[in-house]
């Protein structure tokens, strides 16, 4: 886990190493998992968990659909970042579960439907996350 991620229960990024920690009120990491994302993005901050769907659409590129959405920031292009899982385009998946830990995609934080759901179950409104360089 990164130095100074904060305390207490939380969910910390690290944009440079496309990793996620989900830790407990104990401080012990209890998930760690490699995500998808966009360089950069979120800009570092601590943020809190906003709203979450189960099924949810990108309002910027048609047909492209995910399920277990957590959001937490806004973008730069003014779009919500959340965590969820690897998006389809009509079905078909945009990446593959062995390219997560690349830069790819338009701001969210993409991961295993597994991950997603994860997150999606255990972070509620209010949750903080933190995203470290």
């Amino acid at each position: 886990m990164p130095a100074k991620s904060g305390s207490g229960r939380r969910i910390v990024y690290s944009n440079k190493q496309l990793r996620v920690w989900v830790i407990n009120a104990s401080g012990e990491v209890i998930r760690t998992f490699l995500v998808s994302g966009q360089r950069g993005q979120p800009k570092k901050g601590v943020y809190a968990v906003r709203s979450q769907s189960v099924s949810s659409f990108s309002q910027e590129l048609e047909g492209v659909k995910f399920r277990f959405m957590t959001r937490f920031a806004i973008g730069r292009n003014g779009g919500n970042i959340g965590f969820h899982e690897i998006p389809t385009k009509n079905g078909v998946p945009l990446q593959t579960e062995e390219e997560l830990g690349t830069y790819l995609g338009s701001g969210c934080l993409r991961s295993s439907t597994q991950d997603a759901k994860f997150i999606f179950d255990w972070a509620k409104p209010g949750t903080t996350v933190v995203v470290v360089p």
